[in-house]
């Protein structure tokens, strides 16, 4: 029903905002450390830091768990509904207009629809003209982001590892295997921040890089629907009046 949905989609929602604060604080807090101590290692110390760090590696871990249950429920909604998940499914995926979208969305969405109409909605999804134009408008948008967040670190090295996830983004939007390759590359770009000694907590980079996983995970089903057809369509779900126009 409606309301269950409300409540799944605002509880999950409250939920991962949640999971970022603390999860940015716990990190922030461990950066503070690494950084202000220089060098210096006491008992205390380390057993303080061990701690932010499996604080921080369950924060993460929850977080993407909860993140995994959002992306199946709106997913599922949108294609039980008859809905093409793409840009509904886009603009509902972020915190601010997603809250002031979804009421909308309740009032013009159609009930359930029956089981042979989700399957050719799901179906519908990789054939969707309207997939190509959004595919495009997000290449351009990350490209326009990427290109002026390595502008503005004002470092060569920076702005050519930019460039490096910003062709593993696109290589991810029209190939399923990029998904993997750019999460390597974001990840790797990261770690090699921490290794040189870069001040994460002013990087721009990290902000951008980390937005762009949570945002692939999340757009990973859009892109390449053949891969997740068991998932969001499986076969038990077919109900005993397949032909019927809505399932109550």
């Amino acid at each position: 029903s409606n309301s269950e949905a409300s409540i799944l989609y605002y509880g999950l929602t409250v939920a991962m905002l949640g999971l970022v604060a603390g999860v940015l604080y716990i990190f922030i807090e461990l950066m503070s450390w690494l950084y202000d101590i220089h060098g210096s290692s006491t008992v205390f110390v380390d057993q303080f830091l061990a701690q932010l760090v499996w604080q921080l590696i369950g924060g993460i871990a929850i977080f993407f768990w909860v993140l995994r249950l959002f992306r199946h429920f709106l997913y599922e909604f949108l294609v039980s509904r008859g809905n093409v998940p793409i840009w509904k499914y886009w603009l509902l995926q972020m915190p601010i207009i997603g809250l002031i979208l979804w009421p909308i969305m309740m009032l013009v969405l159609p009930k359930s629809v029956s089981f042979q109409r989700r399957v050719d909605t799901f179906e519908a999804t990789s054939d969707n003209h309207s997939l190509s134009n959004f595919k495009l408008l997000l290449v351009i948008l990350a490209s326009v982001v990427g290109i002026a967040t390595g502008l503005a670190t004002r470092d060569a090295g920076a702005f050519f590892a930019m460039l490096l996830i910003l062709g593993a983004y696109i290589w991810f939007v029209y190939q399923a295997i990029g998904y993997y390759v750019y999460i390597c590359c974001g990840l790797s770009v990261l770690a090699l921040q921490l290794f040189l000694g870069y001040d994460i907590r002013s990087q721009l980079p990290f902000i951008h890089i980390i937005s762009g996983i949570i945002g692939a995970y999340m757009m990973y089903p859009v892109f390449h629907t053949h891969v997740f057809t068991r998932e969001y369509i499986p076969s038990e779900l077919e109900p005993d009046t397949p032909n019927e126009d809505t399932v109550q």
